[in-house]
């Protein structure tokens, strides 16, 4: 019986273990956040990089991104559940999303994103199981908040390519 009781109380010591790693690795639980302004839009939508959560390899940068629109953006629940566009929703007046851009390639891709309310309210969030890889235009928010992730990437690679030239 105490054997029992003792292989009982390991497995529960394991799985409370699990339990709490599992949420502290919850992307959408992050606490501390430092967002750094990157550009406005000429509609007047704000977009923002969580400079804490910056993550970059030799050809790719993972970042939290926030855009913030001048006033609720709306759309009818029919529309919003056809759409696979968070930036325009049912009430939405700010978007915060992960993405993952490929510097050297403009390309990017969206893993997930959080809907607020003009109260600060949490109203939506997402994970995309199978997320698309995105080409970058210019001219567009996607396009300076790519160039803003990317840019020690990018300024390493001509420094680089600076020093092979002499």
């Amino acid at each position: 019986m105490k054997r029992e009781i003792s292989v009982y109380l390991k497995i529960l010591s394991l799985a409370s273990i699990l339990l709490i790693s599992v949420s502290c690795s919850n992307e959408f639980e992050h606490e501390a956040s430092n967002w750094e302004y990157v550009t406005t839009s000429n509609k007047g939508v704000e977009a923002y990089v969580d400079t804490l959560r910056v993550e970059c390899d030799d050809k790719m940068c993972k970042a939290w991104t926030k855009l913030m629109f001048p006033s609720a953006q709306k759309m009818s629940q029919q529309e919003f559940h056809k759409s696979d566009n968070p930036h325009i929703n049912l009430n939405s007046k700010r978007v915060d999303s992960m993405r993952y851009y490929y510097c050297f390639t403009n390309i990017a891709m969206m893993t997930s994103y959080q809907l607020y309310d003009e109260k600060d309210k949490l109203i939506d969030a997402k994970w995309i199981n199978k997320p698309e890889l995105e080409p970058i235009r210019k001219n567009t928010l996607e396009y300076d908040l790519f160039h803003h992730v990317c840019k020690p990437l990018l300024q390493e690679d001509e420094e680089e390519n600076a020093d092979s030239n002499y």
